[in-house]
């Protein structure tokens, strides 16, 4: 049996590799992107928010649902440009723009 529950065709979808990649209990995107673990690319999310004219954007989420990961990413963008950006959904759009 094997140690994953989430199997395919017998085989586990995540290697132990890919185990020690998942970013548990990380919160800073910075850290996440030098560190080289799991990230799931939500910076399109980033690029729509920072465009929003107005009032503040309140972000009402459950527990657990990258709510610091985002204002991390947010911190991350206005203070170092798109250092960390690389590779991912913002910066392919912001240097489509340029």
């Amino acid at each position: 049996m094997s140690r994953y529950p989430e199997e395919r065709n017998g085989k586990a979808l995540l290697s132990d590799d890919d185990m020690k990649r998942l970013p548990l209990g990380m919160q800073s995107f910075s850290a996440m992107r030098k560190d080289g673990v799991i990230y799931v690319d939500k910076t399109k999310m980033i690029r729509r928010l920072a465009m929003i004219e107005g009032p503040p954007v309140y972000l009402t989420r459950p527990r657990r649902f990258g709510k610091s990961l985002l204002a991390s990413a947010f911190k991350a963008l206005f203070s170092r440009g798109l250092r960390d950006f690389k590779g991912l959904e913002y910066r392919y759009r912001r240097e489509q723009m340029d």
